[in-house]
């Protein structure tokens, strides 16, 4: 076993991952705070980025089996057991660890070796969901602006669109070239099976023969189809393709919380998915927050008993932002009735240990965590956001969620 495994802070990532941002900027990785800024394609090469002072000291840091900002996340995470994005990527990519030893003792490297390639083409998306914001969903540009007339809204410009190719063209010129280096390529977005770019990208590797890189996906599913291209025929030439599906909730309060949803569409696609791709491995990504963990049993009997995904394929996230949608922001009463409510669901599927086991662990993660600490003074933050954006979505949370109105007891 590798010694640098055994670092609580170490990660591969910065050694063979970029992450590219729709607007062009390179953050540390997927779950770090976007605050994390090392560097814009804009005005940068990836070369520079890729030696930016922030990526070295990152390096050096990891290396030394020190702290980083930019990873607090999994920080945060590891504490209540949950496994992190840290822990995934080591084990995913442990055979590239010598690749630290290429490490001059500035923290720069001489090469730019890609093996997990993550580029936001855009933040082109059709929903606006709850716990996301104008970053990574245009959908979400007027309402972020209404809620925040005074504030840094301005910043977001005129343009609800962002576009690394192009609005970054000599950068995303520059990013094609490492993408034969890839073992795993990631779309994320924005709603990445609406985004053109996509598209280039797996034509791409089509006429290049890269169909042994590995395809890996988080989408909204609601449409499995882009102009003329059939994803069925492109997805069988490669030889692993993982669909995660983003799924925090079912029916009506899926349509509130990811808005944009239309739950007999996404179903039809659940179904689609079942019965006529079997070569896709199926996942669904769910989110726990605020709005939804009360309502775990429920998301997971309906998922599971339809067939939708297996119980191993179901994978529980924890939301750390916004802070009034996290679950450790709840009130103390009602994280009571939802810890019964939980520890209830986790009794009921550990009657069948093989299939449930992981999915008991995260239940008690998910006590552990919304227990651990209590965040104060959030409530209030909690119902003016609500209240303005169902003001302008012409929804109600209490219709919604009536089972959650201590939420909006003060």
């Amino acid at each position: 076993m590798d010694p640098l495994s055994q670092l609580p802070t170490f990660c591969i990532l910065p050694w063979i991952h970029l992450n590219v941002m729709p607007d062009s900027s390179v953050i540390p990785c997927c779950v770090s705070p976007y605050d994390q800024i090392f560097g814009n394609g804009k005005v940068q090469s990836a070369m520079d980025i890729w030696n930016s002072e922030s990526f070295k000291q990152l390096r050096k840091k990891m290396l030394a089996g020190e702290t980083h900002e930019g990873c607090r996340r999994c920080y945060d995470l590891e504490k209540s057991g949950f496994k992190s994005m840290r822990q995934e990527m080591n084990q995913d990519f442990s055979q590239y660890f010598d690749v630290t030893k290429k490490t001059k003792a500035d923290g720069s490297l001489e090469e730019m070796q890609l093996k997990y390639i993550d580029i936001r083409f855009s933040n082109l998306c059709n929903f606006k969901c709850r716990g996301c914001g104008p970053t990574l969903s245009s959908a979400w540009f007027d309402d972020y602006n209404s809620l925040y007339p005074e504030s840094e809204a301005s910043s977001l410009g005129t343009k609800k669109v962002k576009n690394l190719s192009t609005d970054s063209p000599l950068f995303w010129e520059e990013l094609k070239k490492y993408i034969p280096q890839a073992d795993i390529i990631y779309f994320g977005g924005g709603e990445p099976l609406i985004s053109k770019e996509h598209y280039e990208v797996l034509n791409f590797l089509d006429e290049n023969k890269l169909h042994h890189i590995e395809l890996r996906y988080t989408t909204n599913l609601s449409q499995l189809n882009y102009g003329n291209y059939d994803l069925s025929k492109i997805w069988s030439k490669f030889e692993k393709v993982s669909l995660g599906v983003s799924i925090d909730d079912i029916k009506k309060r899926a349509e509130y919380f990811r808005s944009g949803t239309k739950w007999n569409q996404i179903e039809l696609n659940l179904t689609l998915l079942r019965d006529k791709y079997p070569k896709i491995i199926r996942t669904v990504n769910c989110t726990i927050n605020a709005m939804n963990v009360y309502y775990l049993d429920e998301i997971l009997d309906y998922l599971i008993l339809n067939d939708f995904v297996k119980p191993y394929n179901f994978h529980i996230n924890l939301l750390l932002d916004p802070n009034e949608l996290r679950i450790d922001s709840l009130p103390l009463e009602l994280k009571k009735t939802i810890t019964i409510r939980l520890k209830k669901l986790k009794f009921k599927l550990s009657l069948i240990p093989k299939e449930y086991g992981k999915i008991c662990n995260e239940l008690e993660n998910i006590i552990h965590f919304m227990n651990l600490n209590h965040l104060n003074n959030e409530q209030e933050n909690f119902i003016f956001k609500t209240n303005k954006l169902d003001a302008l979505r012409n929804e109600s949370f209490l219709e919604t969620y009536p089972e959650l109105s201590e939420l909006f007891s003060k």
